[in-house]
């Protein structure tokens, strides 16, 4: 699905946020396993725990529940930084060279850095006074068969780097969180994982392969007209998508902004969706010129009207229009190597109702691939749509509907997985010949 931005501090959507519940034996053996905490003092200026999980309300993972909410808030204020911790970012598995001197690394997902809250500590040092692990039994008898208390808290920190890279600083893109609370789930435990809105890439396009170094195209939320994806013939870089949709803008006050209202059709920045097979451009372009033609001889009635019509039937590139003197002169840029007017793109408007674009891929980076893969998806809902519907709604009833359903529609396995119906594809084996 296409995350939508969230307009609502406390409401979170799933995709977003999962709680689950843990088994016991899991949460000891995870305990078990972590790397060595810090040498720090027993002290702790932080809380001794973590957020206040409410036993008596509803722990699933619904959009309004407060115990998610409140985990939330606790990770985002970096509320438990003071705990103990790991010594440094690690990676979540075995990592070793193989004989040729090539890095293995055989961790599960992101490097990790988890905090412990003061119970915690205590408990881990407890047990791991002797020298074979203990089992739960023994653990428990260590800490004088008192159980850890409602509040005892783990944080880990989930960082961006991936293998090979290895910086010693990086940057946080989420939590896992587990939090001790007797009465709220079978086992005692309640667990949350939230990634930061920046790193949701559920139906928004990147600006690369790599779902975990890759960002939104600036295109996917922005209202600056200038920032959106131009019609291409021509593509280099992961960067540049072709994207066939209708873009409009307003003015609002000395700025001109992209919005999604039938109300605010100022003024039709792009339009570039695709004709239906046998549409006749040739014979549209010829009445467009026509009409315009007579528009500058005469003023018969009707011939304004009539250039409009035509007008509102071809595509539209206001991008690069450099020329145009009635655009301000904040709109006037000329277009990127590869964008074209879609006017003047033959494989556009040919009436086949399809369009071809030439990728050139370096061969640096599609070392090893045997093929290349393309396919086109429509989706219905782009993220800027939401993102204004949401914004629009002011937090009221049905804007909250809308964003619960959205979030919690499963689409996995079906006709519509990822919120998108394919098209088209097309895939081309790749042949390098020697020159």
């Amino acid at each position: 699905m296409r995350e939508p931005e969230n307009p609502f501090p406390s409401l979170k959507v799933n995709g977003t946020l999962v709680g689950v519940l843990l088994f016991t034996a899991i949460v000891v053996a995870f305990l078990i396993a972590c790397s060595p905490l810090t040498d720090t003092p027993t002290s702790f200026t932080g809380p001794r725990f973590g957020p206040d999980i409410d036993a008596s309300s509803n722990t699933a993972n619904i959009s309004h529940s407060g115990n998610i909410t409140k985990v939330v808030r606790f990770v985002e204020g970096l509320h438990y930084r003071d705990w103990q911790h790991d010594p440094v970012i690690r990676p979540t598995g075995d990592i070793h060279r193989t004989q040729k001197g090539e890095l293995i690394d055989g961790s599960t997902h992101h490097r990790v850095r988890i905090y412990y809250s003061p119970d915690i500590v205590k408990w881990l040092k407890k047990c791991r006074n002797s020298a074979i692990k203990p089992s739960v039994s023994e653990c428990n008898a260590e800490m004088d068969n008192k159980a850890l208390p409602d509040g005892a808290t783990m944080v880990k920190e989930m960082y961006k780097t991936v293998t090979p890279e290895y910086p010693e600083e990086d940057l946080v893109i989420g939590w896992a969180v587990m939090v001790k609370k007797n009465g709220a789930s079978a086992d005692g435990w309640f667990w949350v994982i939230h990634f930061k809105e920046a790193f949701r890439s559920k139906g928004v396009i990147l600006n690369g392969h790599d779902l975990i170094r890759s960002e939104p195209l600036k295109s996917e939320f922005t209202q600056q007209w200038d920032q959106i994806q131009p019609h291409w013939e021509v593509i280099t870089r992961e960067d540049q998508v072709q994207i066939y949709e209708e873009r409009y803008l307003n003015q609002y006050g000395d700025s001109y902004l992209l919005n999604t209202s039938f109300l605010g059709i100022g003024k039709v920045v792009k339009e570039n969706r695709l004709f239906p097979r046998g549409y006749h451009y040739d014979h549209i372009k010829q009445q467009y010129d026509k009409a315009l033609k007579a528009l500058k001889t005469d003023q018969k009635p009707g011939v304004k009207e009539l250039l409009e019509k035509w007008t509102s039937l071809m595509p539209v590139c206001l991008l690069g229009k450099v020329e145009d003197k009635a655009l301000p002169d904040s709109l006037r840029k000329p277009l990127p190597d590869g964008a074209s007017d879609p006017n003047d793109d033959i494989n556009f408007t040919d009436g086949d109702g399809a369009d071809s674009i030439l990728y050139k891929i370096p061969f640096s980076q599609i070392k090893g691939a045997a093929s290349a893969f393309v396919q086109l998806n429509y989706q219905n809902m782009p993220p800027y749509y939401l993102r204004d519907r949401f914004k629009l709604g002011k937090g009221g009833e049905q804007t909250q509907r809308l964003y619960y359903l959205l979030g919690h529609t499963r689409t996995e396995k079906t006709a519509i997985e990822g919120w998108k119906i394919r098209v088209a594809k097309d895939r081309r084996p790749i042949q390098i010949k020697a020159l």
